[in-house]
């Protein structure tokens, strides 16, 4: 249980709920009568603060509203229409004929009962909400479990769009985790309901059904890291959840479905317990995701549907890239995307209709991969293959400003390439001799300036005695880059241009591995135009004992990652 600090939760339960525990004594009875006679009878409950209830019919469940089940000595009331209430509470027993009778609730028992508003606060036995029972209550702000549901019914909540809260009571606690033992949540469970914060599920949950929390807007985090159980999201599960910003997937959850996240509007990152997890993405999954940015571990996507990330904004990763192992792109999936530049791979997957389409901010279309042979020695021709994807209007509506197209610096602008980019709406402006573009076309340039590759240090591996210094400093020298294309020393030098990253892990005896907490920082050491060293230091303030940190250093050119050793750089820390 996630437990409430006990101010806030006296606070809650004083000036939200406003209940305490109901004796016994304070709930009024059923008396049922068990001749032949037929009789008018009502069963009448107390508020949750014992007080009576008032207004018309108030408390009061006429003799159609419930049935009597004396085999297994059960009461369940099967509709509420005649109730009208502030702060609802269902107790545990009634009478009848002097017995204690255990109080349940029935499928659509709370439907469109207008006259019920605040919280209702369930029983101690209500651990199934039935198929629409709270459907359409518009005035129910909260609900109270005083045990943990493991089930909630289709349509269970659906229209009530005033239903904030939900929280579990126990031991005069509060808690939020209500859904850690759920096993199943139907069809459109919390359609059009509130809802607020973190979204918690535990190992029991094997069932999330179509839209169960579709127009919630005050989700803000779902946690289904537990959920072993669950092998994806459901239809439209979170669509149109304006303030969810993260989403924490099990390593079973290998499933996106249709519209889940449609209309995220907030929806950032999708975190995954580790790489190269199986994802398959259907259709409009991630459609209008204004904000999202990518996954926090690597996948491999094995589908990515139509339209599935239509009008997305911020898209920090290139599920084309041939690390992603992608086949196919689908019609619409990247349109409408604020694409500025996209690079391809020749190993990357085939590409449908309209896949890019209104990305009008696009100026660079990288295909300088697109390379079969190099060229033979004395000649500057190699063999270079035009994509061969199946999609034709792949970049319309991208002619808007036009921009730059890269070949590769050993390819040459022929008939192939001249129909592909007319198929795919690109108008060229020019040819690589006439560099002048027009306003609203595409000039060829020929080989991409880029960093292709690094060659590492040849050592990387050094022991350091830190005795009562903070600060350690290491130079690892002989780094070295290969450059395609014209690259300007100015523009290798630029540290917002050519970037390195030193990312290590402590490894400590136990052989468990965690990151460092100390601030780690690098600096390049530039001994000519493609030339230089590597200076790493970290402020090791708080080192109590000898440390080993060992990790990768990672380059990158812009926004690509450029291929080097991947060695691991050795740092022992001697106390």
């Amino acid at each position: 249980m996630t437990k409430l600090k006990h101010n806030k939760s006296l606070k809650i339960a004083k000036s939200i709920l406003g209940f305490g525990i109901i004796p016994f004594s304070l709930i009024s009875t059923i008396s049922l009568s068990m001749t032949g006679c037929k009789k008018k009878h009502k069963v009448n409950v107390g508020n949750i603060d014992g007080t009576n209830w008032t207004g018309r019919n108030a408390g009061s469940f006429e003799e159609d509203d419930y049935t009597i089940d004396h085999k297994h000595k059960i009461v369940t009331y099967k509709s509420a229409i005649s109730i009208h209430a502030y702060n609802l509470v269902l107790p545990n027993y009634v009478l009848v004929n002097d017995e204690q009778y255990r109080v349940d609730i029935g499928e659509s028992c709370f439907a469109n009962t207008q006259g019920i508003a605040g919280t209702i606060e369930l029983n101690d036995f209500i651990l199934i909400i039935p198929n629409r029972c709270f459907f359409n209550c518009t005035s129910l702000t909260g609900v109270v479990f005083h045990a943990y549901p493991i089930q909630i019914g289709v349509a269970a909540f659906a229209n009530c769009f005033l239903l904030t809260l939900v929280l579990v009571l126990h031991d005069m606690q509060l808690y939020h985790d209500w859904g850690a033992q759920l096993i199943s949540i139907g069809d459109y469970a919390f359609f059009n309901a509130t809802l607020d914060g973190t979204l918690t599920f535990g190992p029991s949950l094997a069932y999330v059904g179509q839209s169960a929390f579709e127009n919630c807007p005050g989700i803000k985090s779902a946690d289904f890291r537990l959920c072993n159980n669950l092998l994806g999201t459901s239809v439209s599960e979170f669509a149109a959840c304006t303030s969810l910003e993260s989403v924490y997937f099990s390593s079973t959850m290998n499933v996106i479905d249709n519209q889940t996240f449609s209309n995220c509007d907030f929806l950032k990152t999708i975190y995954l317990p580790q790489d190269n997890m199986d994802i398959a993405i259907k259709d409009g999954a991630f459609y209008g995701c204004v904000t999202f940015q990518n996954f926090s571990k690597i996948p491999h996507f094995t589908e990515i549907g139509a339209s599935a990330f239509t009008a997305t904004g911020n898209i920090e990763f290139f599920p084309w890239e041939p690390q992603y192992k992608l086949d196919s792109i689908h019609p619409h999936t990247f349109s409408s995307c604020q694409f500025t530049s996209l690079k391809f791979w020749l190993n990357g997957p085939n590409i449908e209709d309209y896949a890019f389409a209104n990305n009008f901010n696009l100026s660079v279309l990288d295909f300088t991969d697109f390379v079969i042979k190099k060229p033979e020695e004395g000649k500057k021709i190699g063999e270079v293959q035009v994509p061969d994807w199946d999609g034709q209007h792949i970049f319309s509506g991208a002619n808007s400003k036009g921009g730059v197209i890269l070949l590769p610096t050993n390819g040459v602008l022929d008939n192939g390439w001249r129909d592909f980019f007319a198929r795919n709406d690109i108008e060229l402006s020019s040819e690589p001799t006439k560099p002048e573009p027009s306003s609203n076309g595409w000039r060829i340039q020929f080989g991409a300036p880029r960093v292709e590759y690094v060659n590492e240090s040849p050592i990387k591996q050094v022991e350091i005695n830190v005795g009562e210094q903070t600060t350690v400093t290491h130079t690892f020298e002989g780094f070295e880059c290969q450059t395609i294309g014209d690259i300007t020393e100015e523009e290798i030098h630029d540290p917002h241009k050519f970037r390195v990253f030193y990312t290590p892990h402590i490894q400590k005896p136990e052989s468990s591995i965690t990151k460092p907490d100390y601030p780690i920082q690098t600096e390049i050491l530039w001994k000519s135009k493609n030339k230089f060293d590597l200076t790493i230091k970290m402020v090791v303030s708080s080192l109590s004992e000898s440390q080993t940190i060992s990790g990768p250093i990672s380059f990158f050119y812009g926004s690509n990652h450029v291929k080097s050793l991947g060695s691991n750089y050795t740092f022992k820390l001697i106390k």
